[in-house]
């Protein structure tokens, strides 16, 4: 599990699992481009996707 703070723009980011009825599939990568005020990490996907990560229901990974 990974905490907002160690989530900074620029990083790169792997989903795993998200809810959503158009999510993002498993697997993908995408860039941080910001931690919004209620802290949803706002990303644009290697699709072209810019689609919001909600952290406590989908699951992802931050690549080092």
């Amino acid at each position: 599990m990974t905490t907002n703070q160690n989530i900074i723009e620029g990083k790169r980011i792997k989903m795993i699992f998200m809810d959503d009825p158009d999510p993002i599939e498993p697997g993908a990568m995408g860039t941080v481009v910001k931690v919004d005020g209620i802290g949803q990490i706002i990303v644009k996907w290697d699709s072209g996707r810019t689609l919001s990560i909600i952290p406590g229901e989908d699951q992802f990974e931050i690549e080092d």
